[in-house]
C-alpha cells in the first residue's frame, strides 16, 4: 500500500523540515538535516513577563501516559501555586474593584478525605445554582488540619447575597449535619492585584505546609479552579529567533531567572514600556493553546 503524503508542516527554522504520516500508522520521519530548533517563547500575564529559551526535539518519540491510580498529596505544589496567582492576577485586572470573599468550610466530624470532598461539590453545585453570579470565578484549596481532617477555602470574587448565604449554611450545618460554624465568611474590597495577592496568601497559606513531611497524605488534588479562572491564566505568547540579541539584553535586565528563564513581576502597562525599551514593542502576541 502506498503511503498518503500530508502536506508538509511549515516550521520557523533556518532548515525546512518535512515530514510524512503514514495512514494507520503515529509514526513520523523527518527528512532533511534540521532535528531540533531552539527560540525565545515571550509569555504575556496580566501582571508578568516570563521569557524562555524552548528548544524542540523533532526527532522525539510521543511520551507515554503516566500510571493511573489515585493522587495524593499534602498540598498545592509550587507549579500550581503559579496557576492560581496567575489566574487571581488575571481576573483581577480584568474586573478591577471587585470584591474578595474568602470561605471556609470546616466539619466538626472526624470524616475520611473522600467524604469530606463528595460533601463540599454537593455544596459548590447549590451554591452555583443559589448565586451562579458569585460562584462562576473561584478558586478552592484543600487544607489537612492538625487534628488530621480536612477544610477546604473557597476564594470567591464577588458578594455572596445575603440570601444566599443562609440557605447555604443551613444546608452545610443542617441537612448535611458537619456542625455549627462550619460557614466561615470574610469579605473585603479589592482594587488592584496586589490586594488581591493578601487574600490570595491567605488562601495559599495553609498549602504552603506541605513541606512538612511529618504530616500525612491526602487523597485527591489539593486545588481547583472553575473553567472560566483557568481562562484568565492563560498567557498570550510569542516566539522569537535563538540569535535575536534584543531578548538575550532584556534577560540580563530580569531581576529573577536563570541562563534559560527570566521574569518580570509588574503591571500591564509597565511591560508595554519594558517591550518598548528593548525594542520588542511591535511583537504581536498570539493566544497560545498551551501554556
Amino acid at each position: 500500500m502506498t503511503p498518503v503524503l500530508y502536506h508538509p508542516s511549515t516550521l520557523q527554522t533556518e532548515q525546512d523540515t518535512l515530514c510524512l504520516d503514514y495512514v494507520g500508522k503515529s509514526q513520523k520521519r523527518s527528512l532533511g538535516r534540521a532535528k531540533s530548533h531552539t527560540r525565545y517563547r515571550i509569555s504575556r500575564y496580566a501582571n508578568e513577563l516570563a521569557v524562555a529559551t524552548v528548544t524542540s526535539n523533532l526527532e522525539a518519540p510521543r511520551p507515554r501516559p503516566g500510571a493511573r491510580g489515585k493522587r495524593k498529596s499534602r498540598g498545592v505544589s509550587p507549579g500550581g501555586r503559579k496557576k492560581i496567582r496567575r489566574s487571581v492576577s488575571g481576573m483581577v485586572a480584568a474586573q478591577p474593584h471587585s470584591r474578595c470573599t474568602l470561605v471556609t468550610l470546616t466539619t466538626q466530624k472526624a470524616i475520611p478525605d473522600k467524604e469530606f470532598r463528595r460533601y463540599v461539590g454537593k455544596w459548590l453545585d447549590s451554591a452555583r445554582k443559589a448565586a451562579p453570579h458569585t460562584f462562576s470565578h473561584y478558586v478552592i484549596a484543600y487544607e489537612l488540619q492538625k487534628r488530621g481532617v480536612l477544610h477546604a477555602h473557597i476564594l470567591l470574587f464577588r458578594r455572596i447575597p445575603y440570601g444566599a448565604f443562609l440557605r447555604l449554611r443551613s444546608l452545610w450545618v443542617n441537612k448535611y449535619e458537619l456542625g455549627a460554624g462550619g460557614v466561615d465568611i470574610k469579605q473585603e474590597h479589592v482594587d488592584n492585584s496586589r490586594a488581591a495577592a493578601h487574600y490570595l496568601s491567605k488562601l495559599t497559606n495553609y498549602v504552603t505546609k506541605d513541606a512538612d513531611e511529618e504530616a500525612r497524605e491526602f487523597v485527591g488534588n489539593p486545588y481547583a479552579m472553575s473553567r472560566a479562572m483557568y481562562a484568565y491564566g492563560e498567557p498570550r505568547v510569542a516566539y522569537l529567533s535563538a540569535t535575536d540579541a534584543r531578548v538575550r539584553r532584556l534577560m540580563a535586565h530580569a531581576p529573577y531567572g536563570n541562563d534559560w528563564s527570566a521574569f518580570f513581576f509588574v503591571d500591564s502597562h509597565v511591560i508595554d514600556e519594558l517591550l518598548s525599551a528593548f525594542g520588542l514593542s511591535r511583537l504581536r502576541f498570539d493566544k497560545a493553546v498551551q501554556a
